[in-house]
């Protein structure tokens, strides 16, 4: 199984739209990034799940875009900025089809040590605006692609 995990796209500040959509910037980033994945990965992406906040829902919608996810893209609990990594490192442990899940720091990379190394202390990706890290995993066993 792959795991996809995707940095939200550069937002415009909380000055300008306390929700923060997507920049232009953002918008260019998230397009570039959906189609490296598609013209560079062989995926087989069965759903998108993005957190509530409107930056990371506009990525994923761009990411759908290229990859055709077989169940679509939805919001789910669990991937805001503060939330648990350890509640999606047990989520996906049960799934059989490649996932993608659009987020935030410092969530994502507290996500991504928690797979490879069991330590959200350790940051093994960095993930700036509109980067994908994609995990390969059998049996809780991680490995960075």
């Amino acid at each position: 199984m792959n795991l996809y995990l995707v940095r939200h796209g550069a937002a415009v500040g909380e000055r300008e739209d306390p929700a923060r959509p997507l920049s232009q910037t953002g918008i260019d980033e998230a397009q570039r990034t959906g189609l490296f994945i598609s013209t560079h990965f062989q995926t087989n992406v069965g759903s998108i799940l993005h957190s509530s906040k409107m930056r990371a829902a506009q990525t994923a919608r761009i990411m759908q875009q290229h990859l055709a996810p077989l169940r679509g893209t939805e919001q789910a609990e669990g991937l805001l900025p503060m939330d648990d990594p350890g509640i999606w490192a047990d989520r996906i442990s049960d799934m059989e089809l490649d996932i993608m899940l659009v987020g935030h720091l410092p969530h994502l990379s507290r996500l991504a040590s928690t797979l490879l190394c069991w330590n959200t202390e350790t940051a093994i990706v960095e993930f700036h605006t509109a980067t994908a890290a994609c995990l390969d995993g059998i049996a809780g066993n991680w490995h960075l692609k």
